[in-house]
């Protein structure tokens, strides 16, 4: 009926929208504009935040960070995405090198929300030596505080990052031994190789990886939630055909 469908209800792996004319993987949440600081303490105190807090944008400038402040802010779907495959022979030489590549899609670092703002006992980023400080007002991290100060995890630009890369995807070189030299001991063929896969990844993404999708809902690709890395897997091997 064309009414906007909002997915997630879980602060940390945020929220997507579904909307008519929008991509279908779209992040949903508030513009993130810093922290509050100690002369913006009054201003403050009407959003019922304190300085140290996170500063959202109060788009419809009502007084109030609440739904009609949330915006897209972000696709999870790539603009573009592909594979170069070559397979290079000289002689009894084979190099095949696969590279993949995406761009255009964005990712929500659910991650940063518990390792960053304190809110449980968890492991942390070094992002929180930046943490707010009355000597350190300027700012995007919030103020380090006991496990049970509030603290607010709105989805909201504050965990957006560009998603685009650039993977070496797999790398082989093979040998094969001529049939001349084969053929003595009875054997049609021996081909020995050696293999990298996940040889490179070039990305500005701040996590393991962007081609993550953590959470097993439809239209949540690209939300990343603890993703383990993608492992460097290196191979040797040896085919014998009889």
């Amino acid at each position: 009926g064309g009414q906007d469908i909002i997915q997630g209800g879980n602060p940390v792996t945020g929220n997507r929208i579904i909307r008519e004319g929008e991509a279908i993987n779209s992040f949903y949440g508030y513009i993130q504009l810093g922290t509050w600081n100690t002369d913006e303490a009054d201003q403050a105190e009407t959003y019922n935040r304190l300085p140290g807090d996170i500063k959202y944008d109060d788009l419809n400038s009502d007084g109030a960070i609440n739904d009609q402040d949330r915006v897209i802010i972000g696709n999870g779907l790539p603009d573009g995405y592909g594979s170069l495959i070559n397979t290079l022979s000289y002689k009894n030489f084979e190099l095949v090198v696969d590279v993949q590549f995406m761009y255009g899609n964005d990712v929500s670092y659910g991650t940063k929300s518990t390792s960053q703002d304190r809110t449980g006992i968890t492991n942390v980023f070094s992002d929180v030596l930046n943490a707010w400080t009355p000597e350190n007002q300027d700012t995007f991290v919030p103020e380090i505080r006991p496990t049970a100060g509030y603290r607010d995890r709105l989805t909201s630009t504050g965990r957006i990052y560009d998603g685009s890369f650039i993977r070496g995807r797999n790398i082989l070189l093979a040998y094969n031994v001529p049939y001349n030299t084969v053929s003595r001991w009875g054997i049609s063929n021996i081909r020995v190789h050696a293999s990298i896969q996940n040889f490179f990844l070039l990305t500005d993404y701040p996590g393991y990886d962007p081609e993550v999708s953590a959470v097993a809902e439809n239209f949540a690709q690209g939300v990343d939630l603890y993703s383990y890395p993608k492992p460097r897997v290196y191979q040797l091997g040896i085919s014998i055909g009889l």
